[in-house]
């Protein structure tokens, strides 16, 4: 059932746009959130998307997104 606990919590980490996958690790593990392992159950169950933005070519950091999530709806600016 853990599982599931991380599946609220990573759509609501989620809802306010897309995220760098150190991110989201390092905010599951401060909140408790579960696992590494139980994350990416989650990330599966939930059918989040793995990306590299193209427009930001300085960075290798993999993102995760919603599925349904086009855009990010945060600022430019927290992005850097």
């Amino acid at each position: 059932m853990r599982h599931l606990h991380t599946e609220r919590w990573l759509r609501q980490y989620l809802s306010n746009g897309w995220r760098p996958y150190p991110e989201i690790v390092a905010a599951a593990k401060a909140e408790g959130a579960g696992s590494l392992a139980t994350l990416r159950r989650a990330k599966r169950e939930l059918q989040v998307v793995s990306f590299r933005p193209p427009h930001m070519t300085w960075t290798r950091a993999w993102y995760w997104r919603l599925p349904h999530a086009t855009e990010n709806p945060r600022k430019k600016s927290d992005l850097i």
